[in-house]
């Protein structure tokens, strides 16, 4: 998914969703904040919130091991952690965006596990 100048342009165009229209100022060009947009102090909550995360033993990576709450940020991850982890970061995220989007996410991990399970002989 884009989020640029461009993106937010065709938004503009359309004539849909205000809120995220390109603001224009003499040369420069600024987007507003999109509704999934984490602050500095929301990116400090959801890098604690998985820093005290404990899973049970081969279900996932120790995810404390793998996010720095100093420099707000999460490394580390191989592909198989990202479906194991789905459950916790679904739940850090839970404390830090809007709740129309918190919504959504478990029926969006839902359909991804369903795709990416092994198949069943």
């Amino acid at each position: 998914m884009n989020d640029g100048i461009e993106a937010r342009g065709e938004l503009e165009h359309m004539k849909i969703r205000k809120a995220l229209h390109p603001i224009r100022e003499g040369v420069r060009t600024y987007l507003p904040p999109s509704i999934f947009f984490f602050t500095n102090e929301e990116k400090m909550s959801f890098c604690k919130v998985l820093s005290k995360v404990r899973v049970l033993d081969g279900y996932s990576t120790n995810l404390a091991r793998c996010v720095n709450v100093n420099e707000k940020k999460i490394y580390g991850l191989n592909n198989h952690d990202h479906h194991g982890s789905a459950c916790p970061t679904n739940l850090a995220i839970r404390r830090v965006l809007p709740k129309p989007i918190t919504l959504v996410l478990p029926e969006l991990s839902a359909i991804f596990r369903l795709l990416c399970r092994k198949k069943e002989s």
